[in-house]
């Protein structure tokens, strides 16, 4: 299935990174498998999560060139990261 979502003009504060992220329309493809009790917002913070980390991959890990390509201040990144318990490894 797939879901168009459009943002609206306005921010909000529980929004905002939702919002900075997702500045045109999107396509979403959420998976047949996922539950159909999974609520909206549970959806939209696994996307997130899922795009901080394709970030993070994509820019080797580096916070603040990840922060830039995502919108958000690093300070943002980081409370994100904490909030969805994404931690880099460690060599």
């Amino acid at each position: 299935m797939f879901l168009k979502i459009v943002v609206s003009p306005y921010r909000c504060s529980s929004w905002s990174f939702f919002h900075s992220l997702l500045t045109q329309y999107l396509t979403v493809n959420f998976k047949d498998s996922d539950s159909p009790s999974t609520t909206l917002k549970d959806k939209v913070k696994n996307y997130e999560k899922e795009l901080i980390i394709n970030a993070l991959k994509r820019h080797n890990g580096h916070r603040e060139t990840t922060a830039n390509s995502l919108g958000v201040s690093k300070r943002t990144l980081l409370y994100k990261m904490q909030e969805y318990k994404i931690f880099e490894k460690k060599h």
